[in-house]
């Protein structure tokens, strides 16, 4: 329903494009967000009552954001009928096309830079790039 007649292959690979493109951006936020607790392998081995706490903070983080992630369930239409009422008379916006397109660029430029940034020694430690904000002069590690 969602595609026009001859566009459906384009519609599907759009689709697909930004579904695959959630899940990196996902994976540089939760490092991000992580980060800033202390849910290493290594804290984790500890099981400290700060540890446990952080780990359940976590959780109620990612429930959270699960949780609002629905909150745009309200935009989709609710039947068949209602998305050929909104084919045949909505409108459309070429800002609407515009925005999407700039974000989408927007989103795989920032995850293909901060997936380079953790590769390399001199940025590996940046909260963005999954490290703790730290480097150990030492050993080189976060």
């Amino acid at each position: 329903e969602v595609a026009d007649k001859g566009n459906e292959g384009a519609t599907y690979g759009l689709i697909t494009t930004v579904n695959n493109l959630a899940s990196p951006f996902a994976s540089i936020l939760y490092k991000y967000v992580d980060s800033f607790f202390k849910v290493s392998q290594n804290d984790i081995k500890s099981d400290t009552n700060e540890v446990r706490w952080d780990v359940t903070y976590t959780y109620f983080i990612s429930y959270g954001c699960k949780i609002g992630s629905l909150m745009w369930l309200f935009l989709l239409p609710p039947q068949k009928k209602q998305v050929q009422e909104l084919k045949a008379r909505g409108i459309k916006s070429k800002l609407a096309g515009i925005i999407l397109i700039v974000l989408f660029f927007s989103l795989l430029t920032f995850s293909v830079a901060t997936n380079i940034m953790s590769i390399y020694p001199s940025t590996k430690c940046y909260r963005i790039a999954g490290g703790n904000g730290k480097l150990d002069v030492k050993t080189g590690k976060c």
